[in-house]
């Protein structure tokens, strides 16, 4: 009996955060979301974020290698640029099996600064990577290491995109395809628009 009530428990869990998550998109396609921007060292935020979650992939035994500038300053909303980088960090301890490694680190131009999410996950077909940053773009995990319990709704990626594009910054993946591991790179500028 405890273990239906463990189960239900779950999936009111799920079927919240999955509720909450299409509140959010909805305000996202409106431009309804309020950015409030002020110059935030993104080492700080990501470092923050990155212990945030390293249990889950301490659980999977994954190795994390975060290689990051000093001074990463930008002028971004540090709350939703926080929503935007753990998608992305928990979509790579999702597709990565045990064992597996992610890497974070940043690179700077004079225009931007780049952070790169690189894990050795699943890896994405070209067909994946056409619709992983739409809404519902949901691609199934496989193998072995997979039966975690880490569901998503396939809303994460898209609210990342979402979230870096009001922010006049870019965002991309790089895949060779499958079992190849992937690299999802986003920037933002330095100078305030």
């Amino acid at each position: 009996m405890t273990s239906i009530l463990q189960e239900i428990m779950q999936g009111a869990n799920r079927l919240e955060k999955t509720i909450k998550n299409l509140i959010e998109c909805s305000k996202l396609d409106q431009n309804l979301v309020e950015i409030q921007k002020s110059k935030t060292n993104l080492k700080d935020t990501i470092i923050k974020c990155i212990k945030d979650f390293e249990n889950f992939a301490h659980i999977r035994n994954q190795s994390i290698k975060v290689e990051l500038h000093d001074n990463l300053s930008v002028y971004c909303d540090n709350k939703r640029i926080n929503e935007a980088f753990s998608n992305l960090f928990m979509n790579a301890i999702k597709f990565t099996p045990p064992d597996g490694f992610i890497r974070v680190y940043s690179q700077k131009t004079k225009e931007d600064v780049i952070i790169s999410i690189q894990d050795s996950g699943i890896g994405f077909t070209k067909k994946e990577q056409e619709r992983i940053f739409k809404k519902f773009g949901k691609i199934e995990r496989y193998g072995k290491g997979f039966d975690l319990d880490i569901e998503g709704s396939g809303l994460g990626l898209y609210m990342a995109k979402r979230i870096i594009e009001l922010h006049d910054g870019k965002i991309w993946l790089e895949s060779k395809g499958r079992n190849k591991g992937s690299t999802f790179n986003f920037s933002l500028p330095i100078h305030p628009e």
